[in-house]
């Protein structure tokens, strides 16, 4: 559990904004094969956290972008070398609070993931597709495929 309370400076004197959230995370795993993983927040204003609001934290009135969203993720790993699994989040502002012109409606990550770890070398594969929703332009995808590879130490 988590929460968080910030201000904004705003262009008018002595105003500020308040940023405000709050937060739950879990992580279980079931037998040692199969892992959750998974976040839910709500707040306002949070675009300074990790870009929550897609990134709006005051509409054109300078009032506070409500928002909500979280993540969830499962992870299989049939040998200590292979993991496999997916995941899903969503990032969802109030959209009474938003430009109508303007305004980001909602943002929605999938992703597909495998890593081999044989020793403390780790080579990874991922598939994320993101979609964003505009007011005016509807909804917009991107897709990404990454390759990595790292030292686990």
């Amino acid at each position: 559990m988590g929460g968080h309370y910030g201000w904004i400076a705003t262009t008018a004197l002595d105003t500020f904004i308040v940023s405000r959230a709050v937060a739950a995370s879990i992580r279980f795993s079931v037998t040692g094969l199969f892992e959750v993983r998974g976040e839910a927040f709500a707040g306002q204003a949070l675009a300074g956290l990790g870009g929550g609001g897609i990134g709006q934290n005051l509409n054109a009135a300078d009032a506070p972008v409500r928002t909500r969203g979280g993540w969830a993720q499962l992870n299989i790993k049939p040998t200590p070398e292979f993991e496999f699994g997916g995941g899903y989040g969503f990032d969802d502002p109030t959209d009474s609070d938003l430009d109508l012109a303007t305004g980001r409606l909602r943002n929605v990550t999938m992703e597909g993931h495998l890593h081999y770890t044989p020793g403390p070398v780790v080579f990874a594969v991922e598939f994320r597709r993101v979609e964003t929703t505009y007011s005016t332009l509807g909804t917009l995808f991107v897709h990404h495929f990454n390759v990595g590879m790292g030292f686990r130490f």
